[in-house]
Parts: C-alpha cells; structure tokens; sequence
C-alpha cells in the first residue's frame, strides 16, 4: 500500500483536476466520496482506486492510497467527509436496448438530477439520454443524490430533437409532461410498449419542437392551489406510471 502525506504529490494534484468538468471528460474518470458509493462502484468494476486513511478501510482488487485528512479534505466536496476517496472509471458508453427511455433536457439543479437518475433505476428507465447544457453527471452532488444508481445506469449525451425523431421511427412514443389544455391525465394513457419520457429545464420546461413531436402531453392531476411540481417529483411520479403501464 503506497503511502501518501502531501497535497502537492503529482498524483493528488491530478485528482483534484477531476472536481473540473473538463479534466474528468480528459481522462474520464471522476472522484467519489463515502462508504457506500465506494461500495456500489466496486459492485459495478468501476473503482479503479481508493485513498484511505485507515489502513483497515482497504479495498480488495483495487490500488489503495494510505493518506491524511488533510488529502481527503483536498480531494472532498463535502464539509466533514468520511475518510475514503474513491477514484472511478467513467462507464463505456452502450446502445440503448431497453423500451423505457428517460431523456433530460436542459436540467441546471444536480440535485434534481441526481433524484432523477436514482428513481429512474427505480423503475426501470436504465438508458438516460441527456440533451445540451445538462448539468454535468459527475458533478458531485449529482453523484451523491444517485445514491450509487449513477453506477447502474446507461448515459449518452444527444442532440435531443434528432434523436426523437430517430426513436419515433423505430416505434417509441414519446411523451411529455405539460399543463396545456391538450394534455391527458395518466389514466387516459393506452398501453405502450416502446415509451420515452422526456422532461425539460426546472424553470421553462420542455421546449416547443420538444413538445411538437410528442405522441402524448400528459397532466398529472392535483389539487389546484398547486401550479405546478418539481421536475423531479414530476418525473418520479411519470416513471411510476410508466413503469406499471405496460
């Protein structure tokens, strides 16, 4: 076990790069935090090492780092991390199979985006297509609200509007969430087999070429003193239903 103390060893400076976007894109890896999230990425063989203050904390099949707190305050996003750093792979990108597809225009909150991941696999919504200017899915918060579902799914980056039409020729129906006098409730969903659920950005919602090639705009009914729901409530409760509709 390699045994590190400063904070400016070349290795610890290279993983402090990975808190910037552009540096995890470069050599696509990204840094977790916690127990748990350690855990699933082994489960997943995406850990690729670890930085441990512990020697008892050792990771099996992985390279550790025996380190200070001080390296693990450096590297940490959180306040009072716990004492293990973890070093992920980013996931080899595959082709979409699955006939539940979640695509997320334009969200800015990691924290909704990370709900969304998790409640995704959930119900079973394992290929995620995000569209431009969509928060980063290795940003730290994004990873901790996946609670380790980040590692269970598959993620490709689209230009959303072809990659609907692409759908929607190979029979999916894609559908969205809106509050307009065209949209159906839930219960007025026929069954479908093929399905894409598709949601926009927290403040403007989905776009309007979005919304011109969905099969269905869908209301989710509730007690008008609300205006509207958080997009990741929204989704959970589409993904829900969904996910029982066929």
């Amino acid at each position: 076990m390699e045994e590190i103390r400063s904070i400016n060893n070349p290795y610890i400076k290279q993983l402090k790069s990975l808190k910037q976007r552009k540096y995890r894109k470069e050599h696509k890896m990204f840094l977790i935090e916690g127990y748990h999230l350690v855990e699933e990425a082994a489960k997943a063989k995406l850990l690729e090492s670890v930085l441990i203050t512990k020697k008892e904390d050792e990771v099996q099949g992985v390279k550790n780092y025996l380190v200070n707190s001080e390296i693990v305050s450096e590297l940490a996003s959180t306040v009072t991390p716990q004492n293990i750093i973890g070093v992920c792979l980013i996931k080899e990108k595959k082709e979409f199979k699955s006939n539940k597809i979640l695509v997320l225009d334009e969200l800015q909150d990691p924290g909704n985006l990370g709900t969304l991941i998790r409640t995704a696999i959930a119900f079973g919504f394992t290929d995620i297509a995000l569209g431009n200017n969509t928060v980063d899915i290795y940003n730290d918060k994004v990873i901790r609200g996946t609670q380790g579902m980040l590692f269970r799914a598959n993620f490709k980056e689209v230009e959303i509007t072809k990659f609907l039409v692409d759908l929607k020729a190979k029979g999916y129906s894609i559908l969205t969430t809106n509050l307009g006098k065209d949209s159906v409730t839930p219960n007025k969903l026929p069954k479908l087999e093929k399905c894409v659920l598709v949601l926009g950005n927290e403040a403007r919602g989905v776009k309007k070429e979005i919304l011109n090639l969905a099969d269905y705009k869908v209301k989710i009914p509730m007690e008008e003193v609300v205006e509207s729901l958080n997009v990741g409530v929204a989704g959970g409760i589409m993904m829900y239903l969904l996910s029982n509709n066929n």
